[in-house]
């Protein structure tokens, strides 16, 4: 069974990939309705201003948090220990990772940052809140069957869509663009 499972998933990836022009492989989330208004009015919101994006790992056991009080700040997948570690909330918040969601979202809905993005898959595991933004996600990266498969890309129109792979720092760094 788990072998005509293995060749239905492949003739089916065949199908998405002659009839869709891989748009359903690389973004299982593009039929979701999003608000583009909403993620469009934040385009050049904060023009100038400087930001930090902090991912995680165990080098943020070593910074000095007291640093980026008053200052644009992204948080990333896992950052809610930061919060009740240490109070510290970044001012906007990202998850890509779908086991970091899965695994944490009672925790990720306590999140209190003042925008918080979700990728638009996950939209219907969280309420509708002002704060939240959802995007529609590309995984063409991490698609062996994609032409985009391990080939990084920007987005620079985060309303159509934004290109994932290799860290969730992928993601931020057009919504900081």
């Amino acid at each position: 069974i788990k072998q005509i499972k293995s060749k239905l998933k492949y003739f089916l990836t065949l199908f998405i990939i002659k009839f869709f022009n891989y748009k359903l492989l690389e973004e299982p989330g593009s039929f979701q309705i999003i608000n583009k208004k909403k993620l469009q009015n934040l385009f050049n919101k904060y023009n100038g201003e400087t930001c930090f994006i902090l991912g995680n790992g165990p080098s943020l056991n070593e910074v000095d948090f007291t640093k980026f009080e008053g200052k644009y700040t992204f948080g990333v997948n896992s950052i809610f220990y930061k919060t009740k570690e240490l109070g510290f909330s970044p001012y906007f918040y990202t998850v890509e990772d779908i086991h970091v969601f899965r695994d944490n979202l009672s925790e990720i809905k306590k999140i209190e940052s003042p925008y918080q993005f979700f990728p638009s898959i996950y939209k219907r595991r969280l309420s509708t809140k002002s704060n939240y933004y959802y995007f529609n996600m590309n995984r063409g990266f991490y698609e062996k069957n994609s032409p985009n498969f391990e080939r990084p890309r920007f987005s620079y129109d985060i309303s159509d869509k934004i290109y994932c792979g290799q860290s969730v720092t992928i993601i931020n760094l057009p919504i900081a663009f």
